[in-house]
């Protein structure tokens, strides 16, 4: 299922309602992440046991956290591939700390996808966003340079 959302919500985010999926998605992954701890295996896995009992519950313990890193990464990739709109600016901040905590805790290969992630956050909603209020006199906004223009235009 995390899968099917990671790889979804670039191809559908002209149709989703975002202020609704950031207020759903975000707090989940956020907790998620948060919550459970990282697992430090890579995807080889591989454990030395010398009896068959141990290397059987060694080679499940590995497959299971190989499980749990998988899933961590994917979720981290969703993070990632958030379409960058206005509606998540309010989560920045909390989804930065969050990345720079994970970024202490997780492997390598989730780390660089925090790294990205923290980039493209901090990219797009480092400034403040655009000034968007009318004109106090309801005039348009280039009225000033218009009028300017006229006056050139005429001499």
């Amino acid at each position: 299922m995390a899968t099917e959302l990671r790889d979804t919500i670039e191809m559908h985010q002209k149709d989703l309602d975002l202020p609704r999926l950031f207020e759903v998605l975000v707090p989940t992954v956020t907790f998620i992440l948060r919550e459970t701890k990282p697992s430090m295996i890579g995807n080889s896995g591989e454990n030395v046991c010398n009896t068959l009992t141990l290397i059987s519950r060694a080679k499940f313990r590995a497959k299971l956290e190989n499980l749990k890193q998988k899933f961590r990464k994917l979720l981290i990739e969703v993070l990632l591939r958030l379409p960058h709109a206005e509606p998540l600016r309010q989560y920045t901040p909390s989804l930065i700390s969050l990345l720079l905590h994970l970024l202490r805790t997780e492997n390598e290969e989730n780390a660089v996808l925090c790294m990205k992630t923290i980039i493209d956050l901090h990219r797009t909603y480092s400034r403040p966003p655009p000034p968007h209020p009318p004109n106090p006199d309801g005039t348009p906004r280039l009225s000033h340079q218009i009028k300017q223009y006229h006056k050139w235009k005429l001499a």
